[in-house]
């Protein structure tokens, strides 16, 4: 989600600010980011939404599914790299 620059994606950067007050990593590529919250969802698997007129794969899973972790959080108000101390 951020080029060579450290700058977030624009289209990932209005995604992330949908998600302030969670939990947000950056994945173990580099190119994606883990979003963390509490809710009820009916969605599972691989879905697509529009973001900025994009259409953006993403995945969903409430239950059953297995992550790695990277601890390298963002920072949800400015898209940022976030300090994991």
């Amino acid at each position: 989600i951020y080029d060579a620059y450290g700058q977030c994606d624009p289209v990932a950067a209005v995604l992330l600010d949908k998600f302030k007050g969670t939990y947000c990593e950056q994945s173990k590529s580099g190119d994606g980011a883990h979003v963390f919250g509490v809710g009820q969802t009916d969605l599972n698997g691989n879905v697509s939404i529009e973001i900025e007129k994009e259409q953006l794969g993403i995945e969903v899973y409430s239950k059953n599914r297995f992550i790695c972790m990277t601890g390298v959080g963002i920072d949800t108000a400015n898209g940022k790299g976030a300090s994991n101390d």
